[in-house]
């Protein structure tokens, strides 16, 4: 069985040399990283990653802590996210890791990661209390609540001026019953997105909107069910619907089958707002619009950024904001 000394023989380098060739730990041409894994190729050489994480203690794995347990089906936004870390992770060496367990299993053990980004933070967060208590290097995608703001780093989108500047351009076409279907209470987007809400109501008329807001409030129940359970019961109840803003497409695509189905209303005289870069909603066009949050860029921003501080190793944290932006412009009463 060849060893690493037997590469570096071959290639004519260091033993060193082939360690970085394979860990990425330090720098080295191309040229050279090229040379090592080809003679690395040839005698049929497999570096022991197991033995190598053992010996310094770095598995060149990060994680993404996605908490979504067994309904697990990803749509456009976490596909989009993925590849902006995937990128990075290939860039630097890196693996991925992804992490859908249900919390309680996750409290079980940890994930043998040098990182890991969190997804979907709530209030009290225990994934992140647990991993600063570890010392285990995290990126929040999202915005982490007080107590953990100046503790960690954070990849986000402004969900405070953007729901705000989506209310205000519904309330200047004319809206003034604007639904708005939530995100589950205890997530932190869901309290600035209400925040920015509550204040173009405010700046309007004030005073704070009717009760429209509505939380997605059972963590089982998926998106789409909560879409169309919620449009249903509605509809039921003979309350005005005009335009809804939606958490997400799965929600979205729930109030459209439920608006379907319904005898009351039909889905031209609804507008749909859907925090969401699912394209199938042109299929809709111009009753839903879409509000562009550019998850590529929150996934790439949030690998740089971990892998940045598991080589550091510093308390130095980020705030990162991404762009993110929607156009009600071309959509007419």
């Amino acid at each position: 069985m060849p060893t690493i000394n037997d590469v570096a023989k071959k290639a004519k380098v260091s033993k060193g040399t082939v360690s970085n060739a394979f860990s990425g730990k330090r720098p080295i041409s191309k040229e050279v990283r090229e040379k090592v894994l080809k003679a690395a190729k040839e005698l049929g050489y497999e570096p022991n990653y197991i033995a190598r994480s053992l010996a310094t203690k770095e598995t060149k794995i990060i994680g993404i802590n996605m908490l979504k347990g067994e309904n697990v089906k990803f749509n456009q936004f976490h596909l989009s996210l993925l590849n902006g870390v995937l990128k990075v992770c290939y860039e630097n060496g890196y693996r991925l890791l992804v992490n859908t367990l249900s919390e309680d299993d996750q409290f079980k053990s940890l994930d043998p990661v040098d990182g890991e980004i969190i997804l979907n933070p709530s209030i009290n967060d225990k994934r992140i209390d647990k991993r600063l208590k570890k010392r285990i290097p995290i990126v929040i995608v999202g915005k982490p609540c007080e107590k953990y703001e100046k503790l960690v780093s954070y990849v986000d989108n402004d969900n405070i001026n953007l729901s705000k500047d989506i209310t205000d351009s519904l309330l200047n076409l004319g809206y003034d019953n604007i639904l708005f279907f939530n995100s589950l209470k205890n997530r932190t987007v869901s309290k600035d997105r209400l925040e920015g809400y509550k204040l173009a109501f405010k700046n309007k008329f004030g005073k704070e909107s009717k009760n429209y807001n509505i939380f997605h409030n059972v963590s089982y129940v998926s998106s789409f069910e909560y879409g169309y359970n919620t449009t249903k019961q509605l509809i039921e109840e003979n309350r005005t619907i005009k335009v809804i803003i939606a958490d997400n497409d799965k929600v979205s695509k729930g109030i459209c089958m439920a608006i379907k189905e319904s005898s009351t209303y039909e889905l031209k005289d609804i507008l749909i707002v859907v925090f969401s870069n699912d394209m199938y909603s042109n299929d809709f066009m111009p009753f839903i619009m879409n509000v562009y949050l550019n998850p590529e860029a929150l996934g790439r921003e949030a690998a740089k950024t971990l892998i940045d501080e598991i080589k550091i190793k510093d308390n130095v944290h980020k705030k990162i904001i991404i762009d993110s932006n929607f156009d009600l412009r071309g959509f007419k009463r």
